[in-house]
């Protein structure tokens, strides 16, 4: 659910995200109808209606928030270029999603009738001028918001010593394996999984014998866990990454794969006392959801690397 405060502006913020993309058109002397809002189709409004709706959600994705408080210490005016690109990526794939929810497919030309675009593509493969679109968009968003008296602003950075290349592996460059998966694996599968890590660590250094190698892991319970173990055993580096602050998260354990939670905790805090484990890089995630936070770990870190 939106803050009320984003709710009650939401039209006249869609609105104003339109006019954005309208003058986009024009400071790009770009030969584009434009049309104004209320001339728009339904399904154009939502769009830009959507975009309020899901603003929350999306500055959650790179650790910010909203505010109508002027004076918040953590208040920005604009987003570096790493969360202007992720912001930017992710507009996208929520337009496709919206697209493709319409019954919109992919055609090399656009047609209105046939619900085709050349745009329902990844992101990798538009144009620059179609990916400005959305970094526009993007770009937009805190000067549209404080129009209206609400503020973004962003968490602090936790970080503690963490992947500093002089500080495990004398200054060369590490290969860092990256780690997720389901929690729930049964006892059975565990070997074979092994095994296969086995495998590859074995095809690593036929090729590399003499590269550093770290594990990033969240240590969440199930793959998380299995795969910073076995890194262990074979004298591998770990790199433990957390969503929220570690006495929190722990909060968060299910026990499963264990007979009780607190036996999932002891294994944890085990874990992190062994050699060769490195102080966790904490993120300031959403501590009030704990699949939100998990995945925006996953895919800002986890799968990035």
């Amino acid at each position: 659910m939106i803050k009320d405060y984003l709710a009650k502006d939401i039209l006249s913020l869609a609105k104003d995200v339109h006019q954005h993309y309208i003058d986009f058109i024009k400071s790009r002397n770009l030969d584009w109808p434009v049309v104004n809002w209320d001339d728009l189709s339904d399904d154009l409004k939502y769009s830009n209606i959507r975009q309020i709706e899901k603003i929350e959600d999306k500055l959650d994705f790179i650790d910010c928030y909203i505010t109508n408080d002027p004076d918040d210490v953590n208040r920005i005016e604009q987003f570096n270029q790493t969360d202007c690109e992720l912001l930017s990526i992710r507009e996208h794939d929520d337009w496709v999603e919206e697209r493709e929810s319409s019954g919109w497919v992919y055609g090399l030309e656009k047609d209105l009738e046939k619900k085709m675009s050349p745009y329902m593509v990844s992101w990798n493969q538009l144009d620059e001028l179609t990916k400005d679109i959305d970094r526009n968009a993007v770009e937009g968003i805190i000067p549209i918001l404080n129009k209206r008296n609400i503020y973004v602003c962003k968490y602090p950075e936790t970080t503690k010593d963490w992947i500093k290349p002089s500080y495990y592996c004398d200054s060369k460059i590490p290969l860092i394996l990256a780690v997720t998966g389901h929690i729930d694996i049964p006892a059975s599968e565990i070997k074979r999984i092994e095994d296969s890590l086995d495998e590859l660590l074995g095809m690593i250094y036929d090729r590399y014998p003499n590269l550093d190698i770290i594990v990033m892991s969240a240590l969440a319970e199930g793959a998380d866990r299995i795969v910073a173990k076995w890194a262990l055993g074979k004298g591998l580096f770990l790199a433990p990454i957390f969503p929220i602050p570690r006495e929190e998260y722990v909060k968060t354990f299910d026990g499963i794969g264990y007979s009780s939670i607190e036996d999932s905790i002891r294994d944890f805090n085990e874990i992190l006392d062994m050699d060769h484990v490195y102080s966790p890089l904490v993120l300031s995630g959403d501590r009030t959801n704990k699949v939100r936070s998990y995945r925006n770990l996953n895919f800002r870190f986890v799968v990035l690397h």
